[in-house]
């Protein structure tokens, strides 16, 4: 069993590849909270795994939702893992995670990163990875996926993240900061015509837009995910006036190295 969250693509792609190295099955963490099915029953020999991006040098909201309502039945000696997309580093989200899942009685064996392309595009200087740098990212993510997925099969006791550069600044001091005074949506608007296709209603993973008077509606509990603003076709959300000129990302499959 692979738990997972993407807003953008990255993740999802990770946990379905290495599902199908690895003989598992894959459930969407957001499709889970929104069923409110939090219990989760294990075979002997299961494998269970969490992947999903990194968040401001930490874990996203949801995930941290999702882990302190699940529920597993029958843990015992079952290989628990994790594996964090990031568009350069982790920071200290590893032991972040690991630390969560212990408070929730999961011990994990193994731990493994793997860069992907950039996303966030809401401060400056940030933007999405060019077209070349995409396509080198995702050759190496696919090679980096194999061999996780071969760590993950033959269930070695192995951490491998890139945590970069002062990352217990980042994490425990540029982190707080971030959500305290970065997670809002109030920022977010259109500029354009709105085609009410309501992608960016469907896109958001806890029900935050509504598509009222002609155009998206932002309800006040956004997760910063950015999926609205990367998956909108006509690309006229934007954030305040930081993402005008921006590119837009959202990982399509076909596109991806086999």
């Amino acid at each position: 069993m692979i738990f997972y969250f993407s807003g953008t693509g990255n993740s999802k792609w990770v946990a379905d590849t290495i599902a199908a190295y690895v003989g598992e099955h894959t459930l969407s963490m957001t499709e889970a909270i929104h069923g409110r099915d939090f219990i989760f029953e294990l075979s002997d020999d299961e494998i269970v795994g969490f992947v999903f991006p990194v968040h401001a040098w930490g874990l996203p909201l949801i995930v941290n939702r999702f882990i302190s309502q699940m529920k597993i039945a029958n843990y015992g000696s079952q290989y628990v893992f994790f594996v964090m997309t990031c568009g350069d580093d982790t920071g200290k989200a590893p032991e972040l995670f690991a630390d969560a899942l212990k408070k929730r009685g999961l011990q994990c064996n193994g731990g493994f990163s793997v860069q992907m392309p950039n996303t966030y595009i809401l401060l400056p200087g940030f933007d999405i990875d060019p077209k070349g740098v995409q396509k080198v990212k995702l050759a190496r993510g696919s090679e980096r996926i194999k061999e996780i997925s071969a760590w993950i099969k033959g269930r070695k006791n192995l951490f491998s993240c890139h945590e970069g550069r002062f990352p217990s600044l980042k994490s425990h001091i540029f982190r707080p900061l971030f959500f305290k005074y970065m997670i809002g949506d109030k920022p977010f608007h259109i500029e354009g015509k709105c085609n009410a296709c309501r992608v960016c209603e469907h896109a958001c993973p806890v029900s935050n837009i509504h598509l009222k008077g002609g155009g998206p509606v932002w309800l006040g509990h956004c997760i910063m995910c950015l999926a609205c603003i990367h998956k909108c076709p006509t690309g006229i959300i934007q954030y305040g006036n930081r993402t005008q000129n921006k590119g837009r990302y959202f990982l399509n499959y076909k596109e991806c190295i086999k």
